[in-house]
């Protein structure tokens, strides 16, 4: 598993690039290793019941972290799309990005309703 951290110094002060997800999976590992520790002590504890208590941490535990871990990474990774969307609206591929009319501003809903009933009031007018 390969991280790369291209964080300069600015990045840490200004919020504009993200940090959380090379930590998330920093935090998964050591989640893991820590889950994998108290499941081993249950385990070897000495009692029937430590060793199924043991192992039933390491299992649900894993299972429990993974989720929270793979959680956050999903509300880390809508803010990012978000982004990109941002970026999008605000150059010229703002032109090319349809934005669906259930997302429309009530403004935007009536100027792009009106020149459509004109057109059509238009060829009406020309068939008679």
């Amino acid at each position: 598993m390969k991280m790369q951290l291209d964080i300069n110094p600015e990045d840490l002060l200004s919020f504009d690039k993200m940090i959380a997800m090379p930590a998330i999976k920093v935090m998964y590992i050591i989640g893991l290793i820590c889950i994998a520790i108290f499941g081993i002590k249950f385990i070897f504890e000495g009692s029937i019941v430590g060793f199924f208590s043991g192992i039933a941490t390491v299992v649900v535990g894993v299972v429990i972290w993974r989720i929270t871990c793979e959680s956050a990474i999903l509300l880390f990774g809508i803010y990012d799309r978000l982004g990109d969307i941002k970026m999008a609206l605000k150059g010229e591929e703002a032109k090319k990005v349809a934005v669906p009319a259930a997302f429309a501003a009530p403004k935007e809903l009536k100027a792009a309703k009106k020149p459509a009933k004109r057109k059509v009031k238009k060829a009406k007018a020309k068939k008679a």
